[in-house]
């Protein structure tokens, strides 16, 4: 505690400019985290439906599933 008032309003201390800008990067940062979210998962779907869909592969998938769980 630095001794300084804060200012009425802003129980943080941030003036409103300081805190529009932890604002706008808080919401990039949430905005690029949902698009690299959505990438992932578009490519792993990707990934699924350009994989083989023959019998062995389909066996193996099986097998490693009911062996693990």
């Amino acid at each position: 505690m630095s001794g300084e008032p804060r200012p009425a309003g802003h129980p943080d201390g941030l003036s409103p400019e300081e805190a529009a800008r932890w604002e706008r990067l808080a919401r990039r940062l949430l905005i690029g985290s949902g698009l690299v979210m959505g990438a992932m998962i578009a490519l792993t779907f990707l990934a699924l439906a350009m994989a083989p869909q023959d019998d062995s592969t389909l066996g193996t998938m099986k097998a490693l599933v009911f062996r693990c769980h």
